[in-house]
């Protein structure tokens, strides 16, 4: 998950540059066309506006996989961590000597520790 979430991340970061890359030269090109009395010049505003909307959906898209999947690590490392405690709690309780529950009481019986406590 890692490698993908760092993968989205460095598209995210090529997108939001490269992907802007002809934009002022498309903006200057469209007002010169306009200008001379061309509807191409409206149109390729047009389709530049366009073009821009669509990057900036990718980019985001991109941001959010990669975050995602930022959180997808840590949330799972601290799931790992909290497994591994309880293993080893279980383990611990395997050498405890505490017999099951009477029918007499709910509470288990806990011997006394012999010798002195630190």
């Amino acid at each position: 998950m890692g490698k993908i979430g760092h993968a989205a991340f460095l598209l995210h970061q090529h997108l939001s540059s490269a992907g802007k890359h002809a934009q002022s030269h498309t903006e200057a090109a469209a007002k010169s066309l306009e200008n001379d009395g061309f509807d191409m010049g409206a149109a390729l505003a047009k389709a530049e506006e366009g073009w821009q909307g669509q990057l900036q959906v990718l980019v985001d898209a991109c941001a959010q996989i990669s975050n995602h999947l930022d959180y997808s690590v840590k949330s799972s490392k601290q799931d790992d961590h909290f497994i591994a405690a309880q293993i080893q709690v279980s383990k611990i309780s395997e050498y405890l000597d505490v017999p099951p529950p009477t029918s007499d009481s709910d509470a288990p019986h806990v011997p006394k520790a012999d010798g002195p406590i630190m």
